[in-house]
């Protein structure tokens, strides 16, 4: 019964702790999605496949670098077009790829982390007990 318990407490714990900070942004992005084309200033293709964009909107210039999808990097150049995904009431929550597949891929990662790192933690803690009580270390 306490392994279940403590799986529980360190499942919502580790939701607190380890919350990515993109699903908030992800999910401002999906709420209120437009879209407008921008440009590409630079890539960083050795950098994590990095690229770096601007896009004007309604007088305002916005920049952002994120991380290309595939081998996007690798295919454009700097003044190619690219089609910028942001929050009509925070453009500067834009990202240059689908804000809606990314954000269930980010979920489901996170779920997953929660519900499989806590039961992970118990067995190797309760592994270790078994193996002290075994060489009689432990009374």
């Amino acid at each position: 019964m306490w392994v279940i318990i403590a799986w529980a407490c360190m499942s919502v714990l580790f939701g607190i702790l380890a919350w990515p900070s993109s699903i908030p942004y992800l999910l401002d992005i999906a709420q209120n999605e437009a879209t407008t084309m921008g440009t590409v200033t630079g890539t960083d293709c050795d950098n994590h496949n990095g690229v770096k964009y601007s896009f004007d909107l309604n007088g305002r210039s916005f920049e952002g670098r994120k991380l290309a999808k595939g081998d996007l990097c690798r295919r454009i150049v700097a003044g190619s077009p690219i089609m910028i995904h942001y929050s009509a009431k925070s453009p500067e929550h834009n990202v240059p790829f689908d804000p809606v597949t990314t954000l269930w891929n980010e979920v489901i990662s996170f779920l997953w982390f929660c519900l499989l790192a806590p039961p992970l933690m118990v067995w190797v803690v309760r592994r270790r007990r078994r193996r002290r009580a075994w060489d009689g270390r432990l009374y």
